[in-house]
């Protein structure tokens, strides 16, 4: 027996699961080979994601990693430290939403 399709917001709530996920491994790979340019584009991507699926929290701190980059290098540690708390606050948010 096949499970029934997807509702449109659940499959937008997938899409942003996917592809949130992804642009967190990226960032992290862009953080550890020092490839500023490429953890902006991931950081700005999380960013406008989250801000569309009212993730306030993940925008926030995706945000501020944004500025972060566009101002100056940022040191491997601090990009390690600011990837875990993005990672939790993605698990923060997907806590508080229900998948229906």
């Amino acid at each position: 027996m096949s499970e029934p399709p997807l509702s449109p917001a659940q499959l937008l709530r997938q899409l942003f699961i996917d592809a949130t996920t992804s642009d967190l491994a990226e960032l992290a790979q862009a953080m550890e080979q020092g490839d500023q340019g490429a953890a902006l584009h991931h950081a700005h991507r999380i960013h406008g994601a989250a801000l569309s699926m009212g993730a306030v929290a993940l925008a926030g701190m995706a945000g501020t990693l944004e500025e972060e980059l566009r101002a100056s290098p940022v040191g491997k540690a601090h990009c390690q430290l600011r990837v875990a708390q993005l990672a939790m606050l993605m698990q923060e948010w997907l806590a508080g939403r229900p998948t229906g």
